[in-house]
């Protein structure tokens, strides 16, 4: 029965010794992880830092077609129309109908008055 603490002082010291030792052991896994990671973060921005001074075209090439999208926009802006555009006159179809009946020119000459009596209905 050796192995059991004769009072309560013991069995405190005990733990207290226990959990210090547990606790150096996480101190130690932290500050490990801890420097691990600030050196993949080093690594990370040195790389990051040697791939954009290889590329200094890429800042250019972005710039120039951010330049381009802003120049076509504008003219489209300022040089579209503005508001609902009313279409041109649209002939009507008895004018291309008359056109490509293959009448001669006396019956143009007429042309009014036969849309006149077309509209009247032929009354009278």
């Amino acid at each position: 029965m050796s192995d059991r603490p004769e009072n309560d002082q013991d069995v405190i010291e005990a733990l207290r010794a226990a959990l210090n030792t547990e606790a150096a052991e996480v101190a130690e896994a932290r500050d490990g992880a801890a420097a691990g990671l600030a050196a993949a973060r080093r690594k990370a921005l040195a790389r990051g830092r040697a791939r954009s001074a290889a590329r200094p075209w890429a800042w250019g090439f972005g710039g120039l077609a951010t330049v381009a999208a802003g120049v076509l926009g504008l003219v489209l802006w300022l040089g579209g129309p503005h508001g609902a555009v009313a279409p041109g006159p649209v002939p009507p179809t008895e004018d291309l109908e008359l056109l490509a009946s293959g009448e001669g020119v006396e019956f143009y000459a007429d042309l009014d008055f036969y849309l006149w009596l077309a509209e009247d209905g032929g009354a009278g």
